[in-house]
Parts: structure tokens; sequence; C-alpha cells
């Protein structure tokens, strides 16, 4: 299975931060809250200032 690799940068850039931010919004992950919450509210901030660089993975 092919995979594609998006920094979450990058998607900002091509999407704009609403549109990503609603995209990130959906980001389920019940076996761990915590990463759930940080997609969901922090990770935009976070690769902005560099301080965690998130990657997205699609098929």
């Amino acid at each position: 299975m092919d995979y594609i690799e998006l920094n979450l940068l990058e998607m900002l850039d091509i999407y704009g931060e609403d549109k990503l931010q609603s995209i990130l919004s959906r980001f389920i992950c019940p076996q761990n809250i915590d990463v759930e919450n940080f997609i969901q509210s922090k990770a935009i901030g976070f690769a902005r200032q560099r301080l965690a660089m998130t990657y997205w993975y699609r098929c």
C-alpha cells in the first residue's frame, strides 16, 4: 500500500487554517485521548512555533 506523507505546515499552506482546523477537529484516537486533544487543539500552534512537527499519512 502506498502512503503520502504530509507535513502539517504544508497542509496549512495548502488548505488554510480554517479548513485544516476543520479536518483536524474530526481526528479521533480512543486509545489515547491526550493525542486526540493535541491534534484537535494544539498541533497547528506547535507546528507554527516549530515545537512539534506533525505529519499526516494517507493511503
